[in-house]
């Protein structure tokens, strides 16, 4: 299990705290591979990960 926690700034200054806990079964597999795969995935699959936590924090704040 793998946990972070970011706090994003949206456009209107307020500031969103997210936890996120992944399982990283995925990440073994990367680390296996090339540097250019883990470039790939930080590139690509990470930031569609926290876009969707930070709509997904919006709409909890909204309820």
């Amino acid at each position: 299990m793998l946990q972070w926690r970011i706090s994003i700034k949206d456009e209107t200054e307020k500031m969103y705290t997210l936890e996120m806990a992944f399982l990283v079964s995925i990440l073994p597999v990367i680390n296996k591979r090339s540097a250019s795969a883990r470039h790939f995935f930080a590139r690509t699959m990470l930031p569609e990960i926290i876009d969707f936590l930070v709509i997904s924090a919006k709409r909890s704040a909204c309820l």
